[in-house]
């Protein structure tokens, strides 16, 4: 007799499932979706001038190197909710989640 895995799940309009995330065929740019994102939203602190908490944010290795501190602030993950200006809109976490899926590309 076959055996029956029932999984539970809260439900939450809010949280996408990472296999969600992770399977979406859009191609996510780096210099056309996550550059700008961290320029407008990072820079201000986190450039070669200053490394706010020791991060700088200048140019793609820097930003794949740190991209997953970056996600866990972006979404105060045990790290202090970042930007300190306020969080950033679902749907460009969602993006930078997504471009880290992809492999984090330089293109």
């Amino acid at each position: 007799m076959g055996s029956v895995l029932i999984v539970g799940s809260s439900c939450d309009k809010d949280q996408v499932p990472q296999e969600s995330i992770c399977s979406s065929e859009e191609v996510v740019s780096y210099s056309s979706s996550i550059e700008p994102l961290i320029q407008q939203h990072c820079l201000g602190c986190h450039d070669l001038g200053g490394g706010s908490g020791g991060y700088v944010f200048n140019g793609h290795d820097n930003v794949s190197v740190n991209a997953s501190d970056m996600l866990d602030a972006m979404n105060a993950n045990g790290l202090q909710l970042m930007p300190q200006n306020g969080p950033l809109n679902d749907s460009l976490i969602t993006l930078f989640e997504l471009w880290i899926c992809q492999g984090k590309l330089n293109n």
